[in-house]
């Protein structure tokens, strides 16, 4: 009897600490870089968001001679936000009340007027910034014009650091042969001034289809390649490649400092999302047997992991997972990389990379038939976040 219970407790105590290493990330330190290894278990759950609605925002509200487009929303520190109509290339101006106040930028060639889609748009202490891969405007905050600068080459989406520094990707080359894409910290002079974080996948992207021996690369909905956000509160970098469950926290000397890692199921196409894609493939002029030859090997092992990231409030990361081609989840990792919640999208947050994180509140966007709508929630679920 006595040998059985000395038996039963130590199995008891190997289950305790195997349940334990399952539910906490293993943490390593390789060559100076810590390594964060999360399983796919969040420690405090799966979230579906409660909210508790704080305005509306209108585009009729908006007094322009066009009719006014929703397509990306910031705040500055004073709680105006600001909202992106990239269909006009203007930005229009709220108060914390959400009553319209001005417009500035447009499309064009002057001083302040941008001439190709704006693709990032940031607002940071006092400045908002306005960028494509061409060139960015500057504006402070209560849209006075700073600067406009034209770039010699194009670039990725920018992330602006500062009045003078700001980060992009590219692809790299070798004797003409494309070796892959780099993100890198750049002065406005278009100096390199560090490389940030290197794929050496040339194909990152794209998709490759055999077809008859013949290798077929198309390009995937898998854009941004490389992907990265800057963190102005502990100036730090978050990169990432779409298809590795992995994000790189690098400091603007181009130091890595850790690697967050997590367990991740790939996505599996079902029969009816492989029929949907083949069809808008031959919508866009694919050949039957090209069309035919997907259907019989979809390239599973092409599809993306990671849709989007975000920064949170208190050093908090969301990264949002795709599941498969309609549906996402949210992870969301404190501030050491662990992995601490999942948020499900609900009947207000139908989209979550769609969704923008502010301070004390959250936001989203809703198209309908005849205008745009700006809504802010206070999410009362997320403790230690908001």
């Amino acid at each position: 009897m006595k040998s059985f219970l000395i038996t039963f407790f130590i199995i008891s105590a190997l289950l305790s600490v195997s349940c334990s290493n399952k539910k906490n990330p293993h943490i390593k330190s390789i060559d100076g870089i810590t390594h964060v290894y999360n399983t796919n278990i969040a420690s405090s759950g799966i979230i579906t968001p409660e909210l508790e609605l704080v305005k509306e925002i209108d585009s009729q509200a908006v007094t322009t001679e066009s009719e006014a487009f929703f397509d990306d929303v910031a705040q500055d520190s004073r709680n105006n936000f600001f909202i992106l109509d990239g269909k006009a290339s203007k930005i229009y101006k709220f108060n914390p009340e959400g009553n319209f106040e001005k417009t500035f930028l447009q499309k064009g060639e002057g001083p302040a007027e941008i001439r190709k889609p704006v693709l990032t748009f940031k607002v940071s202490g006092n400045n908002v910034w306005a960028s494509s891969v061409t060139e960015f405007c500057r504006f402070d905050t209560n849209g006075n014009f700073l600067e406009k600068k034209c770039f010699k080459r194009q670039y990725g989406l920018l992330e602006h650091v500062d009045e003078k520094r700001f980060i992009t990707c590219y692809d790299s080359y070798n004797e003409g042969k494309k070796t892959g894409s780099v993100c890198v910290l750049m002065d406005t002079q278009e100096n390199l001034l560090t490389e940030l974080y290197k794929n050496k996948k040339p194909d990152i992207g794209y998709s490759i289809l055999n077809v008859q021996g013949t290798k077929f690369v198309f390009v995937s909905s898998t854009s941004p390649r490389i992907g990265y956000s800057y963190n102005s509160l502990n100036n730090l970098i978050y990169c990432y490649y779409n298809f590795d469950y992995s994000i790189m926290v690098i400091g603007l000397d181009g130091k890595m400092q850790k690697v967050i890692h997590k367990e991740h199921q790939p996505m599996k196409l079902k029969e009816q999302e492989i029929e949907r894609l083949a069809k808008g493939f031959k919508q866009m002029g694919w050949p039957p047997y090209y069309v035919d030859a997907y259907k019989r090997t979809p390239p599973e092992k092409y599809l993306p992991v990671i849709r989007k990231i975000y920064l949170l409030p208190n050093n908090y990361l969301g990264v949002v997972r795709c599941i498969d081609l309609d549906t996402d989840e949210l992870d969301i990792f404190d501030s050491e990389g662990r992995f601490t919640y999942i948020l499900k999208t609900s009947k207000n947050i139908p989209d979550l990379t769609g969704v923008y994180f502010f301070k004390n509140s959250i936001g989203v966007i809703i198209h309908e038939d005849e205008r745009e709508v700006f809504i802010e929630y206070k999410i009362k679920n997320l403790p230690k976040i908001y």
